[in-house]
């Protein structure tokens, strides 16, 4: 009798609480006095769940990073001041829809005959849209006109139509009202076809952008600018 009794509260201490002794923090107290104390965990375990939670942690960074964003790092000046050179940027291309005003970083056409690593420029104008430029005032109007009708910049005047307000451009070091805007030779207004972007660098003067290797397609797209994580006294919404 002794030995079944003793086989049955094996897994127990011999500590008994009585009358209103009340259990510490962790030990499990029944009505017949039995007391059941946690196991003390060993060094080997806790590493274990130290690792368990660092390889969690980088497969939920990886999956994210994977399918809904990456990072992008500023290599160039054309996004003065808005972005700097080293910069990294968080991207995404999930469920993008483009508008005027995103911060895109994508792939330039093969015709662009410049380094082949992706750019980072400003959405200016997207699918369907006309754009002209006024080099001499830094003016950029962007306007629909699908009946092409509109094609003289006094003809956009006249039909109300009035230029970005681009506040972002006012703050570079390089803009200066005093001279024209940087151009090329292509003749505007630029008609973009329904899968086309028109892009452009903030820092006007020294961007290779659309004004130069023409629009780009939707496709040509990694992904929008989200947020800047780094460096981190920068941190947050572009």
């Amino acid at each position: 009798m002794d030995n079944e009794k003793k086989s049955n509260s094996s897994s127990f201490d011999d500590d008994i609480i009585t009358g209103d002794d009340t259990a510490p923090e962790g030990i499990i107290a029944y009505d017949d006095g039995r007391v059941k104390r946690p196991e003390k965990r060993t060094l080997i375990q806790e590493v274990f769940d130290w690792v368990e939670v660092v390889v969690l942690s980088l497969a939920a960074v990886l999956i994210i990073f994977t399918y809904f964003g990456r990072l992008a790092v500023v290599q160039q000046t054309s996004m003065l001041y808005t972005l700097l050179p080293g910069d990294t940027m968080l991207i995404s291309d999930l469920m993008y829809d483009p508008e005027i005003g995103d911060i895109v970083v994508f792939h330039a056409p093969k015709t662009a005959n410049i380094h082949p690593e992706p750019l980072i420029k400003r959405v200016i104008a997207t699918g369907g849209q006309s754009v002209y430029i006024d080099f001499a005032n830094w003016d950029v109007y962007v306007y629909d006109d699908p009946e092409q009708k509109l094609n003289t910049l006094q003809q956009i005047k006249d039909a109300g139509i009035t230029p970005l307000a681009e506040e972002y451009i006012k703050t570079n070091a390089a803009y200066d009202p005093g001279a024209a805007m940087a151009f090329s030779s292509r003749a505007y207004p630029v008609r973009l076809a329904d899968d086309e972007l028109f892009v452009m660098g903030d820092n006007r003067q020294v961007s290779s952008d659309s004004r130069s290797f023409g629009p780009i397609k939707e496709s040509y797209v990694v992904g929008k600018v989200l947020i800047r994580v780094a460096p981190m006294d920068k941190f947050g919404k572009v």
